[in-house]
């Protein structure tokens, strides 16, 4: 966002990790009960997928 000046590619990663949170996905750091646990690399597979 700041140092690339990429506003939108900003935006739409903001809005795919939103994504991924609100369908349950959740790190260990983060996971609460009922949620889908991934470690990073689920995560980031998970952000990617949203993303397109």
């Amino acid at each position: 966002r700041y140092t690339f000046k990429e506003e939108e590619a900003a935006k739409a990663i903001e809005a795919a990790c939103e994504k991924v949170i609100a369908q349950g996905f959740r790190t260990g750091d983060i996971y609460q009960e009922g949620c889908t646990k991934v470690g990073t690399v689920g995560m980031g597979d998970a952000i990617i997928k949203a993303l397109g």
